[in-house]
């Protein structure tokens, strides 16, 4: 399977929403994870280490099975990063997309949910990207450009 096993997130609603009105031809997606619900998943080490496991579990053959969040202090020298407030989710198994993983945690858990998924509408996306023009959170300053 090709893709990325890294996901980034970011812990600003205005950033979030930015991203998921950028189609306005179609409609937008926005995910809420809530971490503290989500739990194990989240690793308090440096995002190399995190990295060089993963690197070397997947070089094995090994998979580690839940996603992990990381959430890097320092990203102050990566405009990028420090605007859109960015945190985030290691996929460790590309065989399984996050919604599948989340909900079968959830299922098998038995409590609360991890992660919300909110649609937005055409109609609403338009209104997302006027207001993000007005407040200077256009595309170009969240990529850093």
């Amino acid at each position: 399977i090709e893709g990325t096993n890294l996901v980034d997130w970011t812990m600003d609603r205005e950033v979030a929403l930015a991203f998921a009105s950028e189609h306005p031809d179609r409609e937008g997606v926005l995910y809420v994870l809530d971490a503290v619900e989500a739990g194990e998943i989240l690793m308090i080490r440096p995002v190399s280490d995190i990295l060089d496991i993963m690197e070397r579990q997947l070089a094995n053959g090994e998979i580690h099975g839940a996603p992990i969040l990381f959430c890097p202090n320092r990203q102050i020298n990566y405009i990028r990063a420090d605007r859109q407030k960015a945190r985030y989710i290691a996929q460790t198994d590309l065989r399984h997309s996050l919604d599948e993983v989340w909900r079968t945690t959830e299922r098998v858990r038995g409590r609360g949910r991890i992660f919300h998924r909110i649609l937005i509408p055409p109609n609403v996306k338009a209104q997302i990207c006027d207001e993000a023009i007005k407040t200077g959170r256009t595309r170009s300053w969240l990529l850093g450009n």
